[in-house]
This record gives C-alpha cells, structure tokens and sequence, in this order.
C-alpha cells in the first residue's frame, strides 16, 4: 500500500477544498481528488441580469449542494449559486476527467430549466455548461440560447472527459488550478431544484 499522503489547503471566503479519495477495491490512493462542496454559495446572474428568479440554496454539506428556484413576476433570467474552488494542483484537460451526480426535478420547458456550469481557471469561455434538457434555455448563452439534442448530462452519475469538450455544445478547457461551480437555474414560470453531489476530478 502507498502511503496516505493529504494536501493542507487554506479555505477562506467561499473557497472549497478537495480531499484524496482511496480505490476502494485496493485501499490504495488514486489520483483522484473529491471537491468539498461545503461553502459560501454566493448569487450570480449569469445571463438576463436584469430580472432573474430566486435561487436559495436548501442544503449544503461537504458531499452535496441543493438549491431551489422560484419564478418571480417578469423574471426570465439565468440565476445560481456559485462556489469557488482553489485546487491543490494544476489539471490538464488533456487527461482529466469529471465526474458526479447530478439530479433535478420540476417541470422542464422553454422557460423552464437547470443547467450546470464549470468554469475553468477562470477564463470566461473556458467552461463546461451542460443540462439534462434539450431547446431554449437563457443559461444556454455559449450555444445561441440552446442546449443540444441528445442532452450532455443525464440525471444520476456523469463523467466527463474534459480532452473532449465540444466548443458547439457543451464549452471548452484549458489547463486550470482553480475552478468555479455554478449550479443553475432558467426560471420563467415553474419551481425548479437541482443537487450536485460527489464531484471528483481524476
């Protein structure tokens, strides 16, 4: 067996921090790090900020983040609740991937809809933004206001291989030591949730 080896990280603010996760068929570490999900979740309009529905967060924990959206009268915006992350190293695109759990439930239409966003060291077009619905979403904004048929996500567990990101459909990576998490949410008419859970990059 290899040694234990664990990365000291500083949180501050609405940082998070990842932890190594053991194979649990060898007991061995992997290079696989699991994202604390415990944190400030902070509101960001990410499109149409100028009238957005709410989007609270109903529970938090190191594994998991939920959060609820509630139509408000006029407001079509794209709203979430993002965490920023500082990462113990520098990922490469080309050899990492992504994996979780994603859920969500309400009624999903054109103006209706959650959507997950990941942006990468911070660029502002080096980001995955994906959902479980396909057609007109204002958190569709990198794609002409549309998520693509088949959906990039499904409800239950995910893995994605940044190296084969799609800048047409679902973003595009570069090499990145930091990330932000937003979970989001297009909100016209309906009350919507979405849960992320157990997000590790390996």
């Amino acid at each position: 067996m290899r040694p234990l080896a664990a990365a000291a990280l500083l949180a501050l603010g609405c940082h998070a921090q990842l932890d190594a996760r053991p194979d649990s068929s060898t007991g061995d570490l992997v290079s696989a790090f699991a994202v604390n999900l415990l944190g400030a979740w902070d509101f960001v309009s990410d499109a149409q900020t100028s009238s957005d529905p709410t989007a609270t967060v109903t529970a938090n924990s190191e594994a998991s983040v939920s959060v609820a959206y509630q139509a408000v009268a006029g407001g079509c915006g794209c709203s979430a609740r993002r965490l920023w992350v500082q990462l113990p190293r520098e990922f490469a695109c080309s050899s990492t991937t992504m994996s979780f759990t994603w859920a969500t439930t309400g009624t999903f239409d054109g103006t209706d809809s959650t959507s997950l966003r990941v942006e990468f060291g911070g660029g502002s077009l080096n980001r995955f933004v994906a959902s479980t619905w396909s057609g007109h979403s204002n958190c569709a904004n990198l794609f002409g206001n549309q998520f693509p048929s088949p959906p990039r996500i499904v409800p239950g567990e995910n893995r994605i291989d940044l190296a084969q990101l799609d800048a047409a459909t679902d973003g595009r990576c570069a090499d990145f030591s930091t990330m932000e998490i937003h979970v989001e949410g297009y909100a016209c008419f309906n009350a919507l949730t979405a849960t992320l859970s157990d997000f590790v990059l390996q």
